[in-house]
């Protein structure tokens, strides 16, 4: 590696030097563009699933940071499955929390078994992901 070449970071779009766009700027922006809550507390989830029948699921989502959270939703994706299921939208006052209700109704064909899920609270702004095994019977 040249002289020239030492302090400057490559990317597909073309070469940042040491100037305005420097190593501790880009990374603050990585780490303050989104963030990164734990807003996810406790949760119910009514298994095991039957396939066919309608199940109901509990959440209980927090805002730990001191502004309103708008347009939140909970989903749970089923990684095997290739499903989604999601909340209505809502809204969360500062240091607040609230809780979350869906029904899951999985498909007649989806066979019994265990099955990885992946539950997440999320807007615009932040995300919080947990993952839990569902059991289907």
């Amino acid at each position: 590696m040249d002289k020239g070449t030492l302090g400057k970071i490559t990317s597909g779009t073309g070469t940042f030097g040491k100037g305005a766009l420097g190593i501790s700027f880009l990374l603050s922006l990585m780490l303050f563009s989104f963030a990164n809550i734990h807003a996810l507390g406790k949760y119910y989830i009514d298994e095991p699933f039957t396939p066919g029948i309608e199940k109901e699921a509990f959440f209980t989502v927090r805002n730990t940071i001191g502004e309103k959270l708008e347009d939140v939703t909970v989903k749970v994706y089923f990684y095997d499955l290739g499903l989604i299921y999601g909340s209505n939208t809502f809204d969360i006052s500062k240091r607040d929390s609230t809780s979350a209700m869906m029904n899951i109704q999985l498909p007649r064909s989806v066979p019994e078994g265990v099955y990885l899920a992946k539950v997440s609270a999320s807007n615009d702004n932040f995300r919080d992901t947990q993952h839990v095994w569902v059991s289907v019977y």
